[in-house]
């Protein structure tokens, strides 16, 4: 939080700054804390939102659809200017002329607009380059599930899984909402495997939190674990499927053998013994995979130093039965296609 409220009181660089990490992880809460801060509010004189989700997960329904459609640069255009100047004005002037008074009133002050999830407008890659030639003074807080860390023009910071000490405070703080006092008081030890199956997960954390009023701990874990019941296969659903969906054949081969790889994450040459991969398909997957933020990457010391890939801590309690379901639908929609 700290790192990201210095990047964006900076009466400079960066314009456009990014917050990137797996379905879950807490982009959204972060940047609204980020737009909530009383340092942040002193900085700008206004504030937007434009939400680019499409879907979001409830605790009690699981996915609840947006009702408006993907976003566009011209979407974008017309809600940024129904919270500057009013839906009404903004409605009597033509898509041309919405982007040309935007831009002016972007150039005349200090403003944050912040556009959440990215990943689900109509093309993201295209959308960036003109969010960066609207930035200065306006500044821009972006968040995806797609890393950004390619897109040169954004400042990223990439969000990983809470730690055990942080997963167990928010695992308390939610069952205290609950009123579920006594789970809440239990110690260390028995919450602590709620980080082990969820991986600090902060939305997988609040999912187990909502079952516990019904169900023990252990029986939850588990289900989360098998990937087992219908909420469950929704929030796997939630968190996953539009990645896979976009990734091919071997980028799924590879995410599907990741688990036996060690936890601490594998080197390339570890990587294409247990998917029984070339090694330019198996560099070409992670790309994949790494661009969805459904692996981590990390370096040890020197630039020259050999690649350890990790899996998501969430993708270690299993969700692949959804996952081999949704090759097999995917299958089933290609053929249908094809006939």
């Amino acid at each position: 939080m700290a790192a990201l409220r210095e990047a964006l009181l900076a009466p400079s660089d960066p314009w456009v700054i990014g917050l990137d990490g797996i379905g879950g992880i807490g982009k959204t809460s972060l940047a609204l804390a980020a737009i909530l801060d009383h340092a942040t509010l002193t900085r700008f004189e206004d504030v937007l939102w434009v939400s680019a989700r499409q879907s979001q997960w409830h605790p009690v329904y699981g996915i609840v659809n947006a009702a408006h459609p993907a976003l566009t640069y011209e979407g974008f255009v017309s809600r940024v200017l129904d919270q500057l100047i009013g839906s009404r004005a903004a409605a009597a002037m033509s898509p041309r002329d919405q982007a040309a008074h935007m831009r002016v009133l972007l150039q005349e002050k200090p403003i944050l607009v912040v556009v959440d999830n990215l990943e689900t407008a109509t093309d993201q890659e295209a959308l960036l380059p003109s969010l960066a030639s609207l930035a200065n003074p306006a500044k821009f807080l972006l968040t995806s599930r797609y890393s950004l860390r390619e897109a040169g023009a954004v400042y990223t910071f990439s969000l990983d899984e809470l730690p055990l000490t942080d997963a167990l405070d928010l695992l308390r703080y939610e069952l205290q909402n609950r009123n579920l006092l006594t789970l809440a008081a239990a110690s260390d030890v028995e919450l602590a495997q709620t980080h082990d199956v969820t991986g600090g997960n902060p939305l997988a954390i609040k999912l187990v939190a909502g079952q516990l009023s019904a169900f023990p701990l252990s029986r939850v874990l588990d289900d989360l674990r098998q990937a087992r019941g219908t909420k469950v296969d929704k929030f796997y659903r939630y968190i996953y499927w539009q990645a896979w969906k976009q990734l091919d054949e071997d980028a799924r081969n590879v995410l599907l053998v990741m688990p036996l790889v060690a936890e601490e994450g594998g080197g390339l040459h570890q990587i294409e013994a247990v998917s029984q991969l070339p090694s330019a398909q198996v560099t070409d997957a992670l790309q994949q995979l790494i661009r969805l933020s459904l692996v981590n990457v990390r370096r040890a010391g020197r630039p020259d130093s050999v690649v350890a890939a990790r899996f998501q801590p969430l993708q270690y309690s299993s969700p692949h039965r959804v996952l081999f379901a949704g090759r097999s639908q995917v299958a089933s929609g290609r053929a249908a296609e094809e006939n």
